[in-house]
């Protein structure tokens, strides 16, 4: 793609806005472009509003706005432009400056959330120094959202005097670590039912040094340049502790360069010359102020700009619906020299048909509506303008979606389960038929064993063309089935557990019915249930031989909330029901592999009834005490 250039003077299509421009300022607001973090939006989650203003000189810029949901029973918004969603349907926001007002259409989805995804999942990270997580929520209707700044979630440390994790203000979308003391942590991210577990491990690895890049660097009045610290630590690595040191600079006689972020990201304000320097002042355990080896010299001079180019990365001028594109500004500049100038209103950023496209201020394309749009941008000092023209086309997939039919996550040997695909538009739309497109393929992967394809040879776990899976193997231990649904090089996952624990039936009782067996450390963690008594050995393998102890109420809760071979009528059973299945391990009806003692629901003065499976024996047992437990259902 060929980037266009102008040399002044300008003509703009004018939009129609309510307001007019100030007396004392000739240029007149044309239209106040209004984009949200999030749309649509589930009941209860929350969306970021910015308010940008455009001109009919070719200006533009971000402005502070009065904000106004006009129907409140839809959602809300405070007095940032943080929308909250509250009730399905389609609620018109409006953001009111001293120029005029604009409006934004927001849409509120009844999806609920249905699992969440910690970004890293497992890190390592020197005393000092934190890390930046983030929480992406799946919900019902197949969108995902980033949930960080929701209201109701909650994150939790395993072990607050290694690290604890502090959310971002509301707007923000990632949570940053806090760490305290060397040792091994477990962050758990929890909204409603859902939850998941990221792993952080802090060292006692030392920073000895600090350094600065580019070492060196002239700007012209008014770009902007970022830094980056790298720390050397004990260990020998070099990572980017850029978040986590003091940035400043310092000049002779004046201000020269003006610090606009927390991260590195200065601006050259004034002429001359500055040095910047990067400062780490310690942890509890060390004290030691660190500061940068080197102090780059950056100057900053009075330049006059040669060209102005607007580019972007897409092919042949085409972007899909609904995709948000970041476009580039490259100043070059009397010295030779290119800039990237396309942030931070070094450059003012147009749409000629803003509902075709928008593009926010700092360069932020998102096609609307199929057409041709022209995205422009005007240098600061009026002297250039470039532009490029694109095609807003149909929407194409973004991603692809897997899940089991009925939800299930856990199938035994013999069993068959179905899985549906589904695909995600770049307008957030879902495709739900893309199984049928000859380009679409399924496959497995048992973990730790080879890939096995719908048309391999059958070892112990395959799956149709058709999506369904099936489990074959014996004498296996515990593992899990990653399933991929594969499309034009796009890929979804789901797991599905394959377990060891025991399936048996009790004709017996009237009606016949199944109990399934402890779970081991591996099943427990996969299936994400909760047992707060740690695990008791029984075998050799510590891994998956080791099986979940829980109280009354997790072993409850745990029965309850089980999908198991597609069926979701699980109960913990009572003492009888427990006692009945012992006697079928007497006459040999069935093996069990742990005996020892199961909860039961059976009522037992103030706890409840804990019944043995070696002799079938009954103890009154704290509910706060830790058992085994073994869910059962009727088989009509």
């Amino acid at each position: 793609m060929s980037p266009k250039m102008w040399f002044i003077p300008f003509i703009f299509i004018l939009l129609t806005l309510s307001g007019c421009g100030d007396d004392s300022d000739p240029r007149v607001l044309t239209n106040l472009q209004i984009a949200a973090s999030e749309n649509p939006v589930p009941e209860g989650f929350q969306s970021k509003l910015t308010a940008t203003a455009f001109y009919d000189n070719g200006n533009s810029n971000t402005t502070d706005a009065t904000w106004e949901s006009l129907d409140e029973t839809k959602a809300t918004v405070d007095f940032a432009g943080l929308v909250t969603a509250v009730a399905e349907g389609e609620v018109t926001i409006r953001a009111t400056t001293a120029e005029g007002s604009g409006t934004f259409l927001l849409t509120v989805t009844p999806a609920t959330i249905k699992s969440i995804e910690l970004s890293p999942v497992t890190e390592e990270v020197s005393l000092g120094f934190n890390v930046n997580y983030e929480a992406i929520g799946y919900f019902s209707d197949h969108t995902s959202h980033n949930i960080n700044d929701h209201p109701d979630l909650v994150w939790k440390s395993s072990n607050e005097s290694v690290a604890v994790i502090v959310k971002g203000i509301p707007g923000e979308k990632i949570a940053r670590s806090d760490t305290l003391s060397k040792g091994t942590t477990t962050f758990t991210a929890v909204l409603g039912v859902s939850s998941n577990e990221a792993s952080l491990t802090v060292n006692d690895h030392v920073l000895q040094s600090i350094t600065i890049s580019p070492d060196r660097t002239t700007l012209p009045l008014g770009a902007v340049q970022k830094f980056k610290a790298e720390g050397l630590f004990s260990d020998g690595l070099t990572p980017d502790i850029s978040e986590d040191v003091i940035w400043s600079s310092t000049s002779v006689e004046h201000t020269v360069l003006e610090l606009l972020d927390d991260k590195g990201t200065f601006q050259g304000v004034g002429l001359g010359s500055a040095k910047i320097s990067a400062t780490y002042n310690g942890d509890e355990s060390n004290s030691e102020v660190i500061s940068s080896d080197n102090q780059p010299l950056v100057i900053v001079e009075q330049m006059k700009m040669t060209a102005l180019s607007v580019d972007s990365p897409i092919e042949d001028d085409t972007q899909p619906l609904g995709k948000k594109v970041q476009f580039i500004a490259t100043g070059t500049f009397n010295n030779g020299h290119n800039y990237d100038i396309s942030g931070y209103e070094q450059v003012y950023w147009q749409s000629n048909d803003t509902k075709t496209a928008t593009v926010t201020s700092s360069g932020l394309v998102e096609g609307l509506e199929l057409g041709m749009v022209t995205i422009t941008a005007k240098s600061a000092d009026d002297s250039w303008l470039a532009s490029e023209e694109i095609e807003i086309t149909n929407a194409v997939v973004e991603s692809i979606g897997v899940e089991a039919v009925d939800g299930n996550q856990i199938i035994t040997e013999g069993k068959t389960q179905k899985y549906n695909a589904w695909a995600v538009y770049t307008n957030k739309t879902i495709g739900e038929n893309v199984e049928a497109s000859d380009e679409f393929s399924w496959s497995v992967i048992i973990e730790n064993e080879p890939v096995v394809t719908s048309n391999g040879v059958p070892p112990e776990a395959t799956i149709t063309v058709q999506g369904l899976l099936t489990y074959d193997r014996t004498a296996h231990d515990a593992g899990v089935a990653k399933v991929y649904g594969s499309y034009k090089g796009l890929e979804g996952e789901e797991l599905m557990l394959l377990p060891k624990v025991n399936l048996k039936t009790v004709p017996r009782l009237s009606p016949t019915h199944e109990f399934i067996g402890a779970l081991s450390l591996f099943e427990a963690e996969t299936l994400d249930v909760t047992f707060s008594g740690g695990v008791g050995i029984d075998g050799e393998d510590i891994y998956y031989d080791n099986s979940a102890l829980m109280t009354q109420s997790e072993a409850v809760g745990y029965c309850e909330e089980l999908l198991y071979n597609g069926n979701d009528n699980w109960y913990l059973p009572e003492s009888a029901e427990l006692q009945a299945l012992w006697q079928a391990n007497i006459d040999n009806l069935v093996n069990w592999d742990l005996r020892e003692h199961y909860w039961s629901t059976t009522i037992n003065g103030s706890g409840h009834d804990a019944v043995s499976l070696t002799d079938s024996t009954i103890i009154e047992a704290n509910d706060e005490e830790f058992y085994y437990a073994s869910c059962a259902r009727s088989v009509q």
